[in-house]
């Protein structure tokens, strides 16, 4: 039974039966992994100890494979075009295939630009694929497996309130695509879940995503509901 589950989607703004209806879906809550160079970061991750980056940080990896320099930026509105506002997010999340809340006054997007660019969010990236041929070399060679990507959100999210105002939380896949988005209704929150098919969508990225106030920088949060959701994969 995932009752926890659909609870914690009620928590987050859902009805009942929506929350039952998202539980149910074929691609809802499996495992994603989480690559790192060290077996000691790895077994912090599993400690509960786990390191959440930036945007800002992503944008500033040499190595192509890890950081995009354009993460979360959409381009080419033309005069009168419409960017979603973020007070439309609650009726967006069933057709964006996510599960997000809001927990503050707005999140707007502005219109009429040629280029918009998230400033910045805490990120962490998983895959959805078990594929140490591919990413062992970039991202590193012990791996943590997350089993509940839904619960791992909340109690995540949990932590980071304790020190942070959150506006919002999304985690999904990420879609591969294009950044011109002219003459689309899209958000911010939406781009920052599109990237270039090439060379990412051979990662099968699965994104956990964090808008907060404040400034911040690529840090660690602690939580002892972690442990239990994650294991070390062991080669």
């Amino acid at each position: 039974m995932l009752s926890k589950e659909i609870e914690i989607l009620k928590q987050w703004g859902y009805t009942s039966d929506a929350a039952k209806r998202i539980v149910k879906t074929k691609d809802f809550n499996k495992p994603v992994y989480r690559f790192l160079k060290e077996e000691s970061f790895a077994d912090d991750f599993c400690n509960g100890a786990v390191y959440i980056s930036t945007l800002s940080k992503c944008r500033q990896h040499e190595n192509q494979e890890q950081g995009d320099q354009l993460e979360g930026t959409m381009f080419s509105f033309g005069v009168g075009e419409e960017v979603s506002q973020g007070g439309n997010l609650s009726s967006k999340r069933s057709h964006l295939g996510a599960y997000s809340f809001i927990d503050c006054d707005g999140y707007t997007d502005g219109g009429n630009y040629e280029m918009l660019k998230h400033k910045n969010a805490f990120v962490l990236c998983t895959t959805k694929s078990y594929r140490p041929d591919i990413f062992n070399e970039s991202f590193g060679p012990h791996c943590v497996r997350i089993d509940n990507p839904l619960v791992f959100t909340w109690e995540l999210s949990e932590a980071i309130k304790r020190e942070y105002k959150i506006n919002v939380v999304k985690a999904s896949e990420v879609k591969y695509g294009s950044r011109d988005v002219s003459g689309k209704s899209v958000s911010l929150l939406d781009m920052c879940f599109i990237k270039p098919s090439a060379p990412y969508s051979i990662q099968e990225e699965f994104r956990f995503f964090w808008d907060v106030i404040g400034e911040i920088e690529p840090r660690v949060f602690y939580s002892d509901k972690i442990p239990p959701i994650v294991k070390k994969i062991t080669k």
